[in-house]
C-alpha cells in the first residue's frame, strides 16, 4: 500500500472544523473511524502504519524494563540482583522486603519482556504501570516532576504502559497471531 500523505488546512471556529475524508480517508489510527480534526493542520497516515507505530512504542518500553528488570532479577548490566534488590526494598520501608523486591524485579522484567514481544500484552503493561506508579508514589514523587531526582521518567514509562494496556499491542504481536485479532 503506497504512503498518503495530506497536510490540511483548518479554519473555523477556534480553529475546530470537521474534515471529511480525503481521497485517501483519513483515519484515526486505532479503530479506523473518520473523527473530528483539532487544531490547524494535520498527517494523516494509513490505517496500516499504526501497528508499526505500537511496534515502536513496545520494542522501547519493552526494551527499558527487561533491561532494568535483569538488573535487578539477575544482576544483568552491573545490576545489583535479587538479594540486593531484596536487601534495597527492605531498607526503603517496603515490607517485607523479599516480596516487593521480588515483584518489583520481575514485574520489570517479565513485564518488559511481554511487552517487547506483544504476549499477554495488557497484563504485561499493567503490570509495569502498577511498578511505575508505586516508583512515582513512594520513591521519586518528594524529589519533584524534573530529573535527576523527579518523577517525569517515570511518568514517561507509566503513560506509555497505560497506551499499551488500553489499546493493546497492535497487529505486529504474539497476541495476534495467537488470537487472529480477537
Amino acid at each position: 500500500m503506497p504512503l498518503n500523505f495530506s497536510l490540511k488546512l483548518s479554519v473555523g471556529k477556534l480553529g475546530l472544523q470537521r474534515i471529511g475524508p480525503t481521497v485517501a480517508s483519513q483515519y484515526d489510527g486505532v479503530n479506523g473511524k473518520e473523527g473530528p480534526v483539532i487544531g490547524f493542520l494535520t498527517l494523516s497516515f494509513p490505517r496500516s502504519l499504526s501497528s508499526a507505530g505500537f511496534l515502536a512504542l513496545r520494542l522501547a518500553l519493552g526494551a527499558v524494563f527487561l533491561g532494568h528488570g535483569g538488573q535487578k532479577l539477575f544482576g544483568l548490566f552491573d545490576g545489583p540482583g535479587l538479594a540486593k534488590t531484596i536487601e534495597m526494598f527492605g531498607g526503603t520501608g517496603f515490607t517485607p522486603g523479599w516480596l516487593w523486591g521480588t515483584l518489583a524485579a520481575c514485574g520489570e522484567f517479565f513485564g518488559g519482556l511481554g511487552v517487547l514481544l506483544g504476549f499477554l500484552t495488557r497484563w504485561s503493561a499493567l503490570s509495569l504501570a502498577v511498578v511505575m506508579s508505586v516508583a512515582i508514589v513512594k520513591v521519586h514523587w518528594s524529589g519533584g516532576f524534573f530529573l535527576p531526582t523527579g518523577f517525569e521518567y517515570c511518568a514517561a514509562l507509566l503513560g506509555m504502559s497505560l497506551c499499551l494496556f488500553f489499546a493493546g499491542p497492535g497487529k505486529i504481536s504474539v497476541d495476534e497471531l495467537l488470537t487472529g485479532g480477537e
